[in-house]
């Protein structure tokens, strides 16, 4: 028996349901559409007239495609309201410290030592990226980056420097940091803020990318219509974070639904760097006889001055 079965994946969800509306409009099984589509497409089939209007119904994606890409520019940077307070984009600085702990062995002579250097700064950064991560959404409140009527809170982080003092006699190793360009953007899912053009953000795709990369590989058509550049998530002159825009309605929009008072400050909260965000700035190596603990945020440059001009770093 010859097997006529043939499995379609659709890239885009909103084509398969697309073609599932027109199946169902037209008194037809999904199958039997896709087929008089090709049909039609390779042979010029003698009912072109009915698949003409079929075609005509189904222009969703590249209608979307055609779109300017001014309403998704513009939906993003709009104030929210919930509650009747409104919330807004909030640039700021953000700075910690913080102690953890690290084996001499991989410290002693990392100035000297590339490999060592390279290691170091790793886990250095991932220690600072990994306690930013941590903030609650209580914290990001309390200091005014965000509000407690959001959904979503998206944190977009260009720079962070990085200044370390090392304790050889206990292996500790205090690390503060600063970021002087932070930018949050909260997002409010609900029937007084839907807007036709938040709908199909791709939340899940932000990406930094340079203005270059941009414009040469451009991106999946495939899985969205545009990629967006988010204005003022980076003060970077070579690139900046984008965001995808779905075909299909991204289903955070709730309606009917407020926040208990309990989950008035569950905020979501989202965290994006930029390539090479992180920077190690300043070093100091403790002796336990001086009490003395440096302001690491304002001296020490030297050393690290020679170290990136040995390694060639920016």
């Amino acid at each position: 028996m010859i097997n006529k079965r043939l499995s379609v994946h659709f890239s885009s969800l909103a084509m398969k349901q697309k073609i599932i509306e027109l199946a169902e409009r037209n008194n037809l099984s999904a199958s039997k559409l896709v087929e008089d589509l090709i049909s039609f497409r390779l042979y010029d089939s003698d009912y072109s007239k009915e698949l003409l209007k079929k075609l005509e119904e189904g222009n969703y994606v590249k209608n979307r495609n055609m779109l300017p890409s001014d309403g998704f520019e513009s939906a993003i940077k709009r104030s929210k309201f919930r509650f009747n307070v409104s919330t807004a984009e909030v640039t700021d600085i953000l700075r910690g410290s913080f102690v953890t702990e690290v084996r001499s062995g991989d410290i002693d002579g990392f100035e000297n030592d590339k490999y060592k250097y390279d290691k170091l700064t790793k886990k250095i950064f991932k220690c600072v990226r990994e306690y930013i991560e941590a903030q609650s959404a209580i914290n990001w409140i309390d200091n005014g980056y965000s509000s407690f009527n959001s959904n979503l809170t998206l944190v977009f982080i260009n720079d962070v420097n990085v200044s370390i003092v090392y304790y050889p006699k206990s292996d500790y190793l205090h690390i503060d940091f600063i970021s002087k360009y932070v930018h949050t953007i909260p997002f409010v899912f609900d029937e007084k803020n839907n807007n036709e053009f938040v709908r199909y953000l791709d939340f899940d795709y932000i990406r930094f990318k340079t203005f270059k990369s941009y414009a040469e590989d451009g991106w999946d058509r495939r899985k969205h219509s545009h990629l967006i550049y988010i204005d003022r998530a980076s003060n970077s002159k070579s690139g900046g974070f984008f965001i995808g825009v779905k075909y299909e309605d991204n289903g955070l929009f709730k309606y009917g639904e407020e926040k208990r008072r309990a989950e008035l400050f569950n905020t979501e909260v989202r965290y994006f760097f930029a390539h090479r965000a992180f920077k190690l700035k300043n070093y100091h190596i403790k002796d336990d006889e001086n009490p003395y603990l440096p302001n690491l945020l304002s001296g020490f440059q030297n050393n690290i001055d020679k170290i990136k001009k040995r390694y060639n770093r920016e």
